[in-house]
């Protein structure tokens, strides 16, 4: 899963198999998106596990793929803002 961002999702705790499977889903759903800057997936994932221990790995790479796509979206940009509050 990690080789499709440019940081490896490295969780900072434990995290169940409930929320590993709805990582999963989310990462799919990504890949399978039809533009660049549609990042809903991942931010419906972080939405719907607000504190989970995969969130400051998807949220350092939301704000890594500001600077690689031209996002058009502020999800990006909210993401990095929560990093920055989270950690």
């Amino acid at each position: 899963m990690a080789a499709r961002f440019e940081e490896p999702l490295v969780a900072t705790g434990r995290t169940s198999a409930e929320e590993n499977a709805a990582l999963l889903a989310a990462v799919k759903a990504y890949e399978a998106r039809e533009t660049a800057d549609d990042f809903a997936a991942l931010h419906s994932f972080l939405t719907d596990y607000p504190r989970s221990n995969w969130r400051i790995a998807l949220l350092t790479n939301l704000g890594l793929l500001i600077t690689t796509t031209d996002a058009r979206t502020s999800v990006p940009l909210a993401g990095w803002m929560n990093l920055r509050q989270a950690g």
